[in-house]
Parts: structure tokens; sequence; C-alpha cells
């Protein structure tokens, strides 16, 4: 090397001059042979300990490995730990080392019409497609998380068709899907020992507006419930469905409605935790336009009356599709004739002197006071049927029956 070496500028650059790397600036460093080695800038992410050990002839140690992906972006990253000996036949060893930042990527379809017999009707069933490796068996159940809040059906466990069948409670995944055309949905997971995943799909959403009265329901009577659709999206039918336990299961109540007004019965379903549910299907193909959850809401019993009272007869005789007030008519009635009969009623015959010369008194008896007496026995008869045919439910079939004795004279 020529010229003074009392001052050097020492370093490399590429070759836009953009970035660069300096050794020494201006200051005395390089002589005759001088050789400047770079090497790779150590990894962020890999650590090696301890970095200095002996090893026993014969002997072994354990050198710990630590990789990390603080601050380091998605992707994947390779390097090597380097192992410097005094042995002349491996002077120096090296390890190759690779990291791999971020999720493996996958698909995932979700079928919001989904009520097979085969699970619970409060689940709503969804498939992973895409996945590298394609290993249901291997996917953690704990691990599933969707829309960062939804784990899977308390129960179920991943299916083994496409590259992982997953169940989730029906009312908690579909309310937590954001309204829209094309709702973005995602599922995050682990496949043990091999990658975490995010699976990404689409639904369409938009939500008809559920219109109910405010307050709890008796069971057996009838609440007009209303609707609108999410703008810009008519639809063309509607399916009503009941849950009695805040979604875990799901019973139909109407299906193909077209209207936008139903007249609902409240089952006699005691309960704090109802809901309903209202799906929309499109137009044009009647695909699956949105759906909306109405509830908690409490059913109750119906109103009752006391035992024996004519409001509690009205209650029993609608139960048995008999007008309300028949008892009481057929009550009157049989016990009319019970008190007309009877071992005390009088009975009026006609005395005729006896003819001359026969030895007893002969009564006769007229054909009107024949037919009051059979009137009697009838009405007896009724009024022993009244006693004897009252049920353990307190509903009289007596009267029923003592009308026909009285109709055919029997």
């Amino acid at each position: 090397m020529t010229g003074g070496l009392e001052s050097a500028t020492v370093g490399i650059q590429n070759r836009e001059k953009t970035d660069g790397l300096t050794v020494v600036y201006d200051a005395p460093y390089v002589h005759d042979s001088l050789a400047v080695v770079i090497p790779e800038p150590k990894p962020t992410w890999l650590f090696a300990n301890p970095t200095d050990f002996e090893i026993p002839a014969g002997g072994s140690a354990n050198l710990n490995v630590v990789l990390t992906s603080v601050g380091v972006p998605d992707g994947d990253h390779t390097g090597a730990i380097g192992i410097t000996t005094d042995d002349p036949e491996h002077r120096f060893v090296t390890l190759p080392v690779a990291l791999h930042v971020g999720t493996a990527e996958a698909a995932f379809a979700l079928d919001p019409e989904h009520r097979s017999p085969a699970v619970p009707s409060g689940w709503v069933a969804g498939r992973l497609s895409g996945l590298d490796p394609c290993a249901p068996a291997a996917i953690r159940p704990a691990s599933i998380l969707a829309m960062d809040v939804v784990g899977l059906a308390p129960g179920s466990t991943v299916g083994l068709l496409d590259c992982g069948a997953l169940d989730f409670r029906r009312m908690e995944m579909l309310a937590n899907v954001p309204e829209g055309a094309a709702s973005e949905i995602d599922v995050v997971g682990e496949v043990a020992n091999e990658t975490w995943f995010r699976a990404l799909g689409t639904l369409w959403m938009q939500r008809p507006r559920l219109t109910r009265p405010a307050g709890r329901y008796a069971a057996g009577t009838s609440v007009a419930l209303s609707w609108t659709d999410a703008s810009g999206s008519p639809a063309s039918r509607y399916d009503l469905w009941f849950s009695p336990d805040s979604g875990a299961t799901w019973s139909p109540v109407a299906s193909g409605l077209t209207l936008h007004a139903f007249a609902w019965t409240v089952p006699a379903t005691f309960t704090n935790q109802g809901f309903l549910e209202l799906l929309a299907h499109a137009t044009s193909n009647g695909a699956f336009v949105g759906t909306t959850f109405s509830g908690p809401f409490g059913i109750d019993a119906p109103a009752t009356a006391a035992p024996g009272s004519r409001r509690a007869d009205g209650l029993r005789r609608a139960a048995r599709g008999a007008p309300a007030g028949t008892r009481d008519r057929h009550a009157r009635a049989g016990g009319a004739g019970a008190r007309a009969g009877g071992d005390h009623a009088p009975r009026r015959a006609r005395r005729h002197r006896a003819a001359p010369g026969s030895s007893h008194v002969r009564a006769r008896t007229s054909p009107r006071e024949l037919g009051r007496q059979r009137r009697d026995r009838i009405g007896g008869g009724a009024r022993d049927l009244l006693r004897a045919d009252e049920d353990d439910d307190g509903v009289l079939h007596g009267p029923d029956r003592a009308r026909a004795v009285a109709r055919t004279g029997r």
C-alpha cells in the first residue's frame, strides 16, 4: 500500500450509495497485509448459551438454544450457530437454524343453516381447507378461537372432514359476525407441534329487525311479532326458531313465512332464558341473507282459577274443546231432575171406590202421572251420574250422559 497511512476511511456500501457500513473514518488504521472481516449480522431472534465451555475427552455438554419472534417480521428466517473447537479435525462446526414467524394460511367456510340431527341444534358448523399440514386430528380443540372471542362448542371435537370440521355455539358465533354484504370471519388455532394457523372466510350477514312486545309471556297466549328487512336486502321468506335455554337448543316455530308479521303461540316451556331467531332468505335464489336473535325473555304458566269456580270450569271446558258454561247448564238441568225425583217425591193417584162385593180398593195411575214418574226416574239417574262420573281432574261428564238418557228415555 502506498501513500500516507496516517488517515484512512474504510467501509462498504451498496451501488446506490444508500446503505453502507463504516469500518474506520479518517484514522491511522490500515497497514500492509491488513484483512478486514465483516461478519453477517447476528440474528436478533437467536441466542445460545453458554458461549464458552470445555468438554473432557469422551464427554458431552448441553447447549441451550433460544428462539424468539418478538420484533421479528412475519416470514421465514434462517441463521446458524457456529462452534469453534481445538479439535484439529473439526475446527469449526456450523448448526443451521430456521424460524418461521406468522401463521399458516387456510380457508374457512361457515354454514349458517347447518342443523344436522347428528349434532345439537344449538351448534353451527364450519370447515377448514387449504391448511398445510392438513392434519385435523392434530389440531388442538382448546386452541380454536373465532372472531377473537368464540371457542368451540362445549363437548365438541375437531371433525376429520377436509382439514378440520369445527362446531360452534350457534347464537354466540352468528351474533359476533359483523353485519355486511361480505363479512370477514377469521379462525385461529394450532396444529400441535407444527404451526399455528389463521383461516379466513366471508359470510353475507344482513340482519332483519325483529320486534316483539316487552315483558314476560304467559304460556298459551298469542304474541304479535313483526320485522323489517335490512336496508337494501329484501328477503322473500323467513324461518322462525325458539330456544328455551339461551341458545343451547332450538326448535322450529314456522318456516317459509312470506309476510313481515306472525302470531306466535307461546309454548308451555317455563323459562327465564327464552330466545327467538329469525332467519332471512334471498328473493332471487333463496340463499341465506342474515339472522337475528331476540331475548332473553321469560315464559310463565297460564292464569289459573280456584277449583270448582265457573272460571276454572270454563278453562277445563276450553281445554276439552267445549264452550265455557256448558257444565253449568247441564248441572242445573241434572240437579233439577234430581230434586224432582227421589224416594220422597209425592206420587198422586186417583182412588176409586171398590166395586160392590169386592174385598179391596184398587188404585189407578193416570197416563200423565206415569210420565211424570218416568221423568223422576230419569232425573234420579242423572243425579247418580253427576255424582259418579266426576273425574280426578274435576271435569264432569255426567251431564252429557244424563241428556242422552233424557232423550231416549232409557
